[in-house]
């Protein structure tokens, strides 16, 4: 038992020794495809763990309101602003895309529902991210893969392809 205690009291004496000299543990993985830099120790944040994290929990197909399905969701945390790509298809119920960037219902009834699906996404952002507000964030919304709107500082816009049933629906 005392051999033990010894053994593991000189293994602690290493490591702290070695701590305060200032030796660093540096695991030997190099990538030789890649450039140096990119082999080199790296950190991330708080809000890149978080952001990595949601990407992985909610890059699914999944219903995101009672007219859109959410196919392909990320985000990226930038210094300036919080970036991300949401990209959605219609439920079965509110089928009213066309296609190529067309619906068959008025802009005002697509910018209710895609505001509808923007605050969803603004909510499952800010339970580990409350501080990650519409002044931040730039959504990049698609339909199918196929651009669609913008959301940022709060208001979204539409691309300039995008074309819409005139009138009411």
């Amino acid at each position: 038992m005392k051999r033990y205690i010894t053994i593991i009291l000189m293994g602690l004496i290493l490591l702290l020794t070695g701590f305060l000299l200032g030796l660093e543990i540096k695991p030997n993985r190099t990538h030789p495809y890649l450039p140096p830099l990119c082999s080199e120790p790296y950190i991330p944040t708080s809000t890149e763990w978080k952001s990595l994290h949601l990407t992985a929990e909610y890059n699914n197909e999944q219903g995101l309101t009672n007219k859109f399905i959410q196919t392909h969701f990320s985000c990226y945390p930038y210094p300036e602003w919080f970036q991300v790509i949401l990209d959605l298809k219609c439920q079965p119920t509110w089928n009213h895309y066309l296609g190529n960037g067309a619906f068959d219902v008025s802009e005002e009834e697509v910018r209710s529902a895609l505001m509808e699906a923007v605050k969803v996404v603004m909510k499952t952002i800010q339970v580990p991210m409350p501080n990650v507000t519409d002044d931040v964030v730039k959504m990049e919304i698609f339909i199918r893969g196929f651009p669609l709107a913008v959301y940022e500082k709060g208001r979204l816009n539409f691309k300039e392809n995008i074309s819409f049933k005139k009138g009411g629906s």
